[in-house]
């Protein structure tokens, strides 16, 4: 096979021929071509067999007869090298074939989503966002390309141009990924086009837009007043969060396992607080063993289910079950690597239950590379273990980095000068945020009136501040300048 390829790759660069020999190596040309394409994208299994299909599409770009190829054709060969450059971890030189072979031939629905892939690879999520727009014109995505676009969002910078693009190109293809729909991108969409008086645009949008969280963002930015009736049964948050209730209990199989709808449905059980059906719910599913074919999402999805079952005990009063449940669930980890999210949220329940030394201990445990806001949690974490120990120069360390990094975590750096007593400086940056365009909408919902269960020991000082916080005049003139404050019969996100 390889040498096959390497004599077809010389023929490709033979001198000028008359009209018939011209035919004959015009028609060897497209074979050597389609062959080694075919090795590249699905027959070659070696690495010395994707080598020679790498050299094979090289020579075949290099030689005059491409020029003769019609577009599609050209792309078919700009595919072929960019699936050899792939099996070969040249990704750089993969994107670059690849970007070409989209140009040439735009219906290549393929090469648009492995460009996609590989702009992602390469952390240019821009040109992801670009690509996947590409393959959205002609296609539909199904469930596994899903997943992929769905982490291709949230990882693009949130103000980017390209980002907003693929947004809408998403609604569009009227895309509705499992189990409950898109509601807080639609939300980011409509804001935008709110932003730019886009108000029909924004209508159409806000219409997909079902989430209880988002709904609350909706009825409390009085940006969308005109668009948004709070009366109607369309804006109803209760109704809402009962609704998706029921579709993700029509989603779950019986008898229950674990996947990511049953780890939605613990999460919406506890919304609602119905936490005692919560706390049957995740004991049914942490019961169901864990098996050699057990999918790699299992441990992760475990993990959170056995961090919703400690809220849910400690709602119920039952706090030292609910501190076991949670160092259970800080266990819980894949390829024996620290579980991040339940390590913090375990140092964060130190820290409610006045347990300092715990607190910083857990919060030591995560060393590993997290993103902003992840730091920002661990810091707050620090913070708080600091002050309960009454370790000045850790608490000021933790203070001055949630203060540096506050466009990473703002609520978390908030929090921190709330449980520091710097009241004053917390309303300023309530009041900040709250004339921001970009951060009005997190800091309105943040204030909502929802049900809130009795904090625990470490908090009940921080709670008490953060409503006195609430109802110091200059922060209710700012919300009302912008928003308003309404009591939802859920709890919050």
């Amino acid at each position: 096979m390889l040498e096959g390829f390497l004599l077809g790759a010389a023929l490709l660069l033979g001198a000028a021929a008359p009209p018939v020999e011209a035919d004959a190596a015009m028609a060897a040309y497209r074979e050597h071509v389609i062959a080694a394409r075919r090795v590249a994208v699905e027959l070659g299994h070696t690495p010395e067999e994707w080598a020679a299909a790498e050299v094979a599409l090289k020579v075949a770009l290099a030689d005059p007869l491409y020029k003769q190829l019609t577009a599609v054709e050209q792309s078919r060969v700009h595919s072929g090298a960019g699936w050899a450059a792939i099996r070969m971890g040249n990704y750089v030189r993969a994107r670059d074939q690849l970007l070409r072979a989209t140009q040439l031939n735009p219906e290549a629905s393929v090469d648009w989503l492995w460009l996609a892939r590989l702009d992602d690879e390469l952390g240019d999520y821009d040109s992801a966002a670009m690509a996947i727009v590409g393959f959205l014109r002609q296609w539909q995505l199904d469930d596994d390309q899903t997943i992929f676009v769905t982490q291709v969002v949230r990882k693009a910078d949130p103000a980017s141009v390209s980002r907003l693009v693929l947004l809408q190109a998403l609604f569009e293809s009227n895309w509705q990924p499992k189990p409950l729909g898109a509601s807080d991108l639609w939300y980011e969409l409509a804001l935008s086009q709110v932003r730019s008086n886009q108000m029909e645009l924004a209508r159409a949008t806000i219409a997909r837009i079902t989430s209880p969280d988002m709904l609350v963002r909706l009825r409390s930015d009085k940006r969308f007043d005109t668009l948004v009736d709070g009366k109607a049964p369309q804006f109803d948050v209760e109704k809402a969060a009962q609704a998706q209730l029921q579709a993700l209990r029509d989603q779950s199989s019986t008898p229950p396992s674990v996947s990511q709808v049953s780890v939605d449905l613990t999460r919406m059980l506890l919304s609602v607080g119905d936490n005692k059906a919560a706390l049957e719910l995740a004991d049914q599913l942490l019961a169901t063993p864990v098996g050699p074919d057990s999918p790699p999402t299992d441990a992760e999805q475990r993990a959170w289910i056995a961090n919703n079952r400690a809220t849910a005990l400690s709602r119920l009063g039952r706090a030292d079950e609910a501190l076991a449940q949670m160092e259970s669930a800080a266990a819980i980890g894949a390829n024996g690597r620290i579980n991040v999210n339940q390590t913090l949220n375990l140092s964060h329940f130190y820290c409610a239950l006045g347990r300092g030394e715990q607190a910083r201990a857990a919060a030591a445990k995560v060393s590993e590379n997290m993103n902003g806001y992840g730091k920002a949690v661990q810091k707050l974490a620090e913070h708080c273990a600091a002050m309960l120990t009454r370790d000045t120069a850790t608490a000021s360390a933790a203070f001055a980095y949630l203060s540096e990094h506050q466009k990473d975590g703002p609520f978390p750096y908030l929090l921190a000068l709330i449980r520091s007593n710097q009241m004053d400086e917390a309303a300023r940056t309530v009041i900040r945020r709250l004339e921001s365009e970009d951060d009005r909408g997190q800091m309105l919902y943040d204030l909502q009136d929802f049900r809130e269960s009795k904090p625990l020991p470490g908090n009940v000082q921080l709670e008490a501040r953060w409503q006195a916080l609430i109802k110091r005049k200059d922060v209710e003139q700012a919300l009302d300048k912008v928003g308003r404050r309404q009591r939802y019969d859920i709890f919050g996100n």
